[in-house]
């Protein structure tokens, strides 16, 4: 532990080094110039600012054996939470797209090339028209974000996100016209190995029908493993069906008592529609509230922290076995909300819907089946 002496008018400090010895060095700090008691305090403050640095320079050395050797001695739940914040630290430009990654242009500077080459034989239709449908996956995946880093799974879950706000199987076949147009390009001009949706799984097709569902034993391991900020973020977005960032706009002022007496709801309006969300608040949000208090609201504001937020769920899914993103968790909400007997109409409300069409297509085709065959039993 660092420490001080004196040696006449000045304060030494002893401190221990990187390599485990002890240092001796002046601080040049005068007892004349400051006085016993403050010269001594800003000696110390020196001390030990000296000393952790060299702790710093003793925890930058060590090895990368070194370190996976450390790895291998951890429990299973240790290792779960580490792979968790690798996560947030791994560079962008690690990201492959086949074995190798073949380009380090960005997806931005590849289409401006692209466009640059076809744009003159195209209408002005044309050129409306990719400019209009292309934005939207170009937002999703970032227009900076290296072409060869983006995967199929890049593209499912952009799927994913638009049908989520109600959009239609043709309508978002028409946002991957000019993406697949794009990759056919960087394909031809050896900057990626290959078109990422022509493996995707397109919208409309039997295998994308229903929602990933998440069981609630995986949900629970999930949540009881993550950091408080992702368990505050993601038992938010279990019991209230809300988007993303509609729980990030929550306030303390959002939550209101009920005027029934039947507890406490979700007051305020989304931020994709206007509506009102009027959602009940669950006892297990109640009691994070509780443990928590204000750091449960307001909490990732930005895109870019709920974005790595959902890269932590999907690495602690993953080691569930579930394959899934954070969109999901709204559709599990609904599927359980059906389930417990809630009828249509008030579950389209809590989803922020305006009708239940969305709700009979996706949602509630084991419902019906179970209807169905209460249905065909009571014939006579």
């Amino acid at each position: 532990m660092a420490s001080v002496y004196k040696r006449g008018d000045i304060y030494w400090a002893n401190f221990s080094t990187a390599d485990g010895s002890q240092n001796a060095v002046s601080t040049k700090i005068r007892i004349s110039v400051y006085g016993p008691r403050k010269a001594r305090q800003l000696a110390l403050e020196q001390a030990i600012k000296w000393e952790r640095n060299e702790v710093d320079k003793r925890v930058k050395g060590i090895d990368f054996a070194s370190l996976v050797d450390s790895i291998s001695t951890l429990d299973p739940s240790d290792k779960t939470k580490l792979a968790l914040v690798l996560v947030d630290h791994l560079p962008d430009s690690y990201q492959t797209n086949g074995d190798t990654l073949t380009s380090t242009i960005t997806y931005s500077d590849c289409r401006d090339k692209w466009l640059s080459k076809v744009s003159s034989r195209k209408s002005d239709d044309w050129i409306k028209r990719e400019i209009v449908c292309h934005k939207f996956f170009i937002e999703f995946v970032g227009g900076d974000t290296l072409i060869s880093s983006v995967t199929t799974e890049h593209v499912d879950d952009f799927i994913v996100s638009r049908e989520g706000l109600g959009k239609a199987a043709n309508t978002i076949n028409n946002y991957l016209k000019p993406v697949s147009q794009l990759f056919n390009y960087a394909v031809a001009n050896d900057l990626v190995t290959k078109n990422p949706v022509k493996y995707a799984q397109k919208p409309g097709t039997a295998t994308v029908v229903e929602w990933d569902y998440i069981p609630d034993d995986a949900f629970d391991i999930v949540i009881n493993n993550a950091s408080d900020s992702d368990k505050i973020f993601w038992t938010w977005l279990r019991y209230t069906a809300l988007n993303p960032k509609d729980v990030s706009a929550l306030t303390p002022a959002s939550i209101e008592a009920d005027n029934k007496g039947n507890g406490r709801h979700i007051n305020g309006k989304r931020a994709k529609n206007g509506r009102l969300a009027r959602i009940p608040v669950h006892p297990n949000i109640e009691k994070a509230i509780s443990t928590y208090g204000d750091d449960c609201f307001g909490i990732y504001p930005t895109k870019g922290a709920r974005d790595k937020s959902n890269k932590r769920f999907k690495a602690a899914l993953a080691g569930q076995g579930i394959y899934s993103v954070i969109a999901a968790i709204r559709h599990t909400c609904a599927t359980n909300l059906l389930e417990s007997g809630l009828s249509l109409d008030d579950v389209a409300l809590i989803m922020g819907h305006s009708d239940t069409t969305m709700l009979k297509k996706i949602y509630v085709k084991h419902v019906d089946q179970v209807k169905a065959y209460e249905a065909v039993k009571r014939l006579k």
